[in-house]
């Protein structure tokens, strides 16, 4: 069965392309200078491959500001009032009830972090959504952490059940309340901690099943005032549609 969602398509092919076509180029150019040409060399050789890599850079952030710029839209069409977090005292007010993801959730540092919020009624219930991204390590180790959540007010039990991407699970697995709920398939897809008994009530077959086709990277916080579901992936407009309907879906299930 298909995935009911999927990340943002990436581009790194193109700008592996570019910067290698870069590199190519830098390489003939080398074939038509003299050898002691000397200290000019540096730029006659080492400007394509800079400027490629600064091409993808701008290229990339264009692509990222169109690609949030029609999810803003989406959400506007659906009747929820949708911006940037270019305004930090308003993003810090949106993120201050959802504080306890920053731990839960590992959103770091919060709403310094945010790229775009939103919040409004559908259907005459409130939704909030955000995606939020950090990036770690420098030069050629830099990763980007990307987050895209929608929640709901709630007063359910505090639980959190997460489908971790390949790689990820055996350090989720040693969080000191996390717990198996004794169906096989789910404890083999998905890591659950919090509270037991809350698990045992909340968990039914429906649940499971509708839980069953969730993409790896899926986050379910329950707790403090909310149920939220985050994806560890960037999202386009198309997605982040398909992304709230199966919160949707399953959140009615819990």
């Amino acid at each position: 069965m298909a995935a009911p969602y999927r990340g943002a398509k990436g581009h790194v092919w193109m700008w592996l392309l570019l910067v290698f076509g870069a590199i190519g180029f830098s390489i003939f150019l080398g074939f038509q200078f003299p050898k002691d040409i000397g200290w000019i060399a540096v730029p006659i050789f080492g400007g394509p491959t800079l400027a490629a890599i600064i091409a993808c850079a701008i290229i990339q952030s264009r692509i990222d500001k169109n690609r949030r710029t029609r999810m803003l839209d989406l959400l506007r069409s659906m009747g929820i009032e949708a911006s940037m977090a270019d305004n930090k005292e308003a993003a810090a007010a949106f993120f201050t009830p959802l504080g306890h993801l920053e731990s839960v959730a590992l959103l770091r540092d919060g709403a310094t972090n945010l790229r775009w919020f939103a919040h409004g009624s559908i259907g005459g219930q409130y939704m909030i959504a955000f995606e939020h991204e950090y990036v770690t390590g420098s030069g050629k180790t830099t990763q980007v952490h990307t987050s895209t959540g929608v929640g709901f007010p709630s007063e359910k039990g505090g639980i959190t059940f997460i489908r971790p991407r390949i790689g990820e699970a055996r350090q989720y697995r040693k969080h000191e309340q996390a717990f198996k709920l004794g169906d096989a398939e789910f404890d083999k897809e998905w890591i659950i901690w919090g509270e037991r008994s809350y698990a045992d009530a909340m968990f039914t077959p429906e649940l499971l099943a509708a839980l069953a086709n969730s993409p790896r990277g899926e986050w379910w916080c329950i707790g403090c005032g909310w149920e939220c579901c985050l994806t560890r992936n960037a999202l386009d407009a198309e997605n982040l549609g398909k992304f709230v309907s199966h919160v949707n879906g399953i959140a009615k299930l819990i």
